[in-house]
């Protein structure tokens, strides 16, 4: 049979050109998560990525998993194709978030970890926790992670996501996947970092696969002004795997808060805090911007029900045993 040129495109943004034989028109097939489209012609191509062609019929006409992945390995050697899947959640995962508020003097600038806690049920659903609030549940097989919010749970990340698609994210943020690279982290694996845009995603820029978000872990958009967000450093087994500002982590204390770091979550909020701090405090109070208590109660609950106060900005106040102040911390609520 006669040679005929063909096009191996991987979905994930690499493309390979090479020689070889085939009596299909277009051969697909997926392993391992990875996508992969063996064409007749650039022709081809184009037709499937303008819609011309279903996935089904690219998936109908494949014969068997292992003539793609012979055709593969013919065609190009090289390729390195990742056999350990890039699942997020992982118990020996250590993620450090920065929270810097640059407006107050002198400047607030704390650490955030995030840890797993263990595994929690949550009526017939499985989730793990990660601490400060985090629960969470990764499907793996459609490669998408959720939030538990309180009360429902919402899509927090999806890695399966193409150039173009629409995502509704936690909070009624909407994302519009702009493009997807690939790169490798200090772990040797190669990951997809999916580059997108959003009204409502502040300084959101891009999210990476098994790593998180350019701001954080469950960390997907700034609030309209302090505090900034930063993924400072992602560690697996102790290792750094990724973060150019891991030396800048601080040492932590016993539950994983440096030291004198009060920490308010989520925050924003539409109805409840949490309070977590390495200070002994025993009470907290709740004020407006104009200073009149609005909420008060004690810190060994740990969590503060706001949903009755009017949307904006507060300033949460602890006290420990003999009265005083020792630290503060601005939440803002949300409609």
């Amino acid at each position: 049979m006669k040679k005929q040129k063909l096009t191996l495109l991987d979905l994930g943004g690499v493309v390979f050109q090479s020689t070889g034989t085939s009596n299909r028109e277009i051969e697909s097939v997926e392993k391992n998560g990875i996508k992969v489209i063996l064409f007749q012609s650039n022709t081809q191509m184009k037709r499937v990525l303008k819609g011309t062609h279903t996935f089904q019929d690219i998936i109908d006409t494949w014969n068997t998993m292992k003539k793609i992945l012979v055709a593969l390995i013919a065609i190009s050697p090289a390729v390195h194709l990742n056999s350990q899947a890039l699942n997020l959640l992982e118990e020996n995962k250590r993620w450090t978030v920065e929270y810097a508020d640059q407006v107050t003097l002198p400047p607030e600038i704390d650490q955030l970890y995030y840890t797993y806690k263990g595994d929690t049920a949550i009526g017939a659903t499985e989730y793990q926790k990660f601490g400060n609030g985090a629960i969470l549940r990764e499907d793996t097989i459609e490669k998408q992670v959720y939030l538990f919010t309180g009360d429902e749970e919402c899509l927090l990340y999806d890695f399966a996501a193409s150039p173009g698609d629409t995502v509704d994210l936690c909070e009624g943020i909407r994302i519009v996947i702009d493009s997807i690279t690939q790169f490798t982290t200090a772990d040797g694996l190669l990951r997809k970092k999916f580059h997108v845009s959003g009204d409502d995603a502040i300084n959101l820029e891009y999210y990476i696969e098994g790593i998180g978000t350019n701001l954080g872990f469950v960390e997907i958009s700034e609030v309209i002004g302090p505090p900034n967000l930063d993924l400072m450093c992602v560690k697996k087994a102790g290792l750094e795997i990724y973060g150019d500002r891991c030396e800048e982590v601080v040492a932590v204390f016993h539950h994983g808060q440096p030291k004198n770091s009060i920490h308010v979550y989520p925050n924003p909020t539409h109805g409840m805090v949490m309070v977590e701090s390495a200070i002994p405090g025993l009470r907290v109070q709740v004020v407006d911007v104009n200073g009149k208590l609005v909420l008060e109660g004690l810190q060994k609950a740990n969590e503060f029900q706001v949903s009755r106060l009017d949307p904006g900005l507060y300033f949460l106040l602890l006290y420990d045993e003999k009265g005083q102040c020792v630290g503060n911390k601005r939440f803002i609520v949300m409609e």
